[in-house]
């Protein structure tokens, strides 16, 4: 490749990036456009991307293959070697090292490069956090690697680091967008869309769904005696113990004040019950704060489509009505819809507002 064809990939990656940055698109698409631009203009022979995903090391490497070709991007998960790409890491700064001995050891399998040679560095830095490092090995032309190329690497490792960092606020506005600040579960709207999915997926293939309607005992009495700022800290630790003791394919949900929605795919009434009542015993075994164990409870309704509601309003009024039924029966109890309130239990559930006014807006 000549120098005005490099010169001009490396200007076109620089858009492309920026263009996947303002897109807020899956980082890999950027790193794999990051290698594929310093593998060619800087000839080298492998380049290699390091960074962390979730608390683990990741290496990000596009070699040469047979006749010159770029090779597939790959990934590994790194051991703890600590070599030049530890150094560069703890240090924050690019390199250059004209000929590399044992300081340079790939510790995946297929992650080598052929022979020992020159070795470029740089970081990956955000506002002063190193994010990773990029690295290029072994140039295939008669110059070794010079401070003209690792400027090169250097600028390609700066946009790497914005898009690194511009994923990651992207990921958190997209998760924020679905989910209850106070108690971390999923908010209505994700509710909302959640359930309108489950009941097409269910009503397709005739399966089954349940939902779990949780109410907290006696909040308001516990509002009353620590405030409200505790009573925000029951529902906080509440939250997080739905989510630990609800499957992975579940979903958890925020309903009301102090409601909660869980939605069960592909789960009859018997399971459903099941869960509910392992989810009961979790929040009753649990110390809340300024309260003994056992102090603050839960009751919970269950109802499954289609048996006790073929739409979303129905099914999540059954589930409601169960509800009820466990908090008329003595609180911090598991009850499956089906049973009939009585008359008077029925009106006084409506004038306090059931189910029924968050249905309507489930529907739009």
């Amino acid at each position: 490749m000549t120098s005005v064809l490099r010169e001009e990939k490396f200007l076109n990656t620089l858009v492309e990036i920026t263009g996947l940055i303002t897109a807020g698109l899956d980082r890999r698409m950027t790193f794999s456009k990051v290698l594929s631009c310093a593998l060619e203009v800087l000839a080298a022979e492998a380049v290699f991307l390091v960074t962390l995903e979730n608390g683990v090391v990741v290496k990000y490497a596009k070699r040469r293959a047979r006749g010159d070709v770029e090779a597939p991007m790959e990934r590994y998960e790194r051991t703890g070697d600590r070599g030049i790409a530890w150094w560069v890491m703890m240090e924050g700064k690019a390199v250059l090292i004209p000929k590399v001995t044992d300081e340079f050891r790939p510790s995946t399998p297929g992650a080598s490069v052929s022979g020992t040679g020159g070795c470029i560095c740089a970081p990956l830095k955000a506002r002063e956090t190193v994010l990773g490092v990029l690295i290029a090995v072994n140039r295939l032309e008669a110059s070794a690697f010079s401070e003209a190329e690792l400027s090169v690497l250097s600028v390609l490792a700066n946009q790497t680091a914005i898009a690194i960092e511009s994923a990651k606020l992207y990921e958190q506005v997209q998760e924020q967008a679905v989910t209850d600040e106070l108690t971390q579960v999923f908010n209505f709207r994700f509710m909302k869309d959640a359930l309108h999915r489950e009941l097409d997926r269910a009503s397709r293939f005739r399966q089954y769904f349940s939902v779990l309607m949780l109410d907290v005992d006696h909040l308001k009495d516990y509002n009353d005696r620590f405030g409200h700022l505790k009573g925000s800290t029951v529902l906080k630790e509440l939250g997080a113990i739905l989510k630990a003791t609800a499957r992975s394919i579940d979903t958890v949900a925020k309903y009301g004040g102090d409601e909660f929605l869980i939605i069960l795919p592909q789960t009859p009434k018997e399971g459903a019950l099941v869960l509910a009542e392992r989810i009961r015993s979790a929040v009753a075994t649990h110390t809340f704060p300024e309260v003994s164990c056992g102090d603050i409870s839960c009751s919970i309704g269950a109802a499954t489509y289609p048996e006790d509601g073929k739409s979303i309003g129905a099914l999540l009024e059954s589930a409601d009505t169960a509800l009820f039924g466990a908090k008329r029966t003595g609180r911090n109890r598991v009850v499956g819809a089906g049973r009939r309130a009585s008359g008077e239990d029925a009106a006084a559930r409506t004038a306090g507002g059931s189910a029924r006014d968050v249905s309507e807006e489930l529907m739009e």
